[in-house]
């Protein structure tokens, strides 16, 4: 699974979605897609590393509070359940 599946389900849902950040000057309502750091003590051969695991964090930014919370329950509705590589997705907010 890549972030950029995500990102895809976002746009498809008819969302303005970024990966990462949002772009300078975005205008609500977007959605931005972030990995999640899940183990941030793991240690590589070559000194420290970033483990990173399937789970991915959507920032749903619309005008006011009431406008965000929406859009987040938009965004699980197109997201649960939805097939992504050999994965079902499962949201919670």
């Amino acid at each position: 699974m890549k972030i950029s599946d995500i990102s895809d389900l976002v746009s498809v849902a008819g969302l303005t979605s970024f990966v990462g950040y949002a772009a300078t000057g975005a205008q609500p309502p977007y959605v931005v897609t972030r990995p999640m750091i899940t183990e941030p003590e793991q240690v590589a051969l070559c000194g420290q590393a970033i483990d990173w695991d399937f789970n991915f964090g959507l920032y749903c930014v619309g005008a006011s509070v009431e406008a965000s919370y929406n859009l987040s329950l938009a965004v699980i509705q197109a997201l649960q359940g939805a097939r992504v590589g050999s994965s079902t997705l499962s949201c919670s907010m």
